[in-house]
């Protein structure tokens, strides 16, 4: 009788101290959220089946607005859809906002160790440092329907030159389609104020 308290008692003990242990390691990874003040990459990804649409805030820096680089909007004649194709520069925290335009998909980069599920309706966020340039595995790691094996995409990870040289020609085309659309509504408003006189 007593052995058997021992060798149940051991292993229940060793798994407390094992989790009293890792919070700290826990909370460093999925409780505490990078600061406002600190310079990080934001990405928005849609899952869709069966593919991940990306998009990256302008020189704004919000998103859903028009000078988004990348569109969730198939039928946007002014945009290209970036797909499954996520670039962020070294040594730089990434956000990633994470949504489901249909049913439960699972976002995973193995290699950054990290994986959260996206869940239709909800926004969910993880974060992560890349340490290393390479191209690195995106997949979804829920089963997600009859093609869900081709939902793969790549994580480009570039030195902070290649990322900005990438970066500009992306950043210019949205100036400019601010831009045209901006003088498509002074031209719309002076319409209007000759049709008043």
């Amino acid at each position: 009788h007593r052995l058997e308290m021992i060798w149940t008692i051991t292993p229940a003990l060793m798994l407390v101290a094992m989790g009293i242990l890792s919070i700290r390691v826990w909370a460093d990874i999925r409780l505490v959220q990078p600061g406002s003040d600190e310079d990080v990459t934001q990405v928005e990804v849609l899952a869709q089946q069966f593919q991940w649409n990306i998009r990256y805030p302008g020189e704004d820096g919000k998103f859903g607005t028009l000078d988004d680089i990348g569109t969730f909007d198939p039928e946007d004649p002014d945009k290209s859809m970036i797909v499954s194709e996520v670039v962020v520069p070294v040594n730089k925290t990434v956000v990633v906002n994470l949504m489901s335009k249909d049913v439960l998909h699972s976002f995973f980069l193995p290699n950054m160790r990290q994986k959260l599920d996206a869940v239709p309706g909800l926004r969910g966020k993880l974060w992560f440092k890349p340490t290393r340039v390479g191209q690195y595995d995106l997949m979804c790691a829920e089963l997600c329907g009859a093609q869900h094996y081709a939902m793969q995409g790549v994580l480009k990870v570039l030195n902070q030159d290649d990322y900005d040289e990438w970066l500009e020609p992306q950043l210019e085309e949205m100036r400019e389609l601010v831009e045209y659309d901006a003088e498509d509504e002074e031209d719309e408003d002076e319409d209007e104020g000759s049709g008043d006189e």
